[in-house]
């Protein structure tokens, strides 16, 4: 049996989507938004002999989380084998575009060069910092806030 009334349940709202609105559309739009805004600062980098997008993430943390959304943007719209992000706390991220016809660059080759791993599309690995200023530049990590000494 159920004791006590109505009234003792807190009042709550239900927001209601107007016609013809996607409610999870326009949830991501503004996640779309701050990739789009994001890979405006990717850059070119020789990496393993080809020319590819580079992107340094925050050292705040805060865009670790869109690695894959990120390189997804990048390798899309540019002609570029595979992305290279660094994210807040040192670790490579290698993605390459499975939908090319010979099914995307075996990043996982290049995650185990640094001691890492992963699969043909998706893979990466922890640098020390030396490592990553001689990929990504000692600029772009200061840029991003990392620590970097002279």
């Amino acid at each position: 049996m159920i004791q006590g009334s109505l009234s003792s349940i807190p009042p709550f709202k239900i927001k209601l989507a107007s016609a013809g609105t996607n409610v999870k559309e326009s949830t991501r739009a503004p996640k779309r938004a701050k990739i789009t805004n994001l890979a405006r600062a990717a850059y070119s980098i020789d990496y393993a002999g080809h020319q590819v997008l580079a992107l340094v993430l925050n050292v705040n943390g805060d865009d670790d989380r869109l690695v894959s959304e990120l390189s997804e943007k990048l390798y899309t719209n540019n002609n570029t084998p595979f992305t290279v992000l660094l994210s807040s706390n040192l670790k490579i991220s290698f993605r390459s575009n499975n939908l090319d016809n010979d099914g995307g660059y075996d990043v996982s080759r290049l995650a185990k060069q640094l001691h890492g791993g992963g699969h043909k599309n998706a893979a990466g690995a922890s640098l020390t910092i030396d490592q990553a200023i001689k990929i990504f530049g000692r600029d772009r990590l200061v840029k991003s806030g990392h620590k970097v000494n002279y």
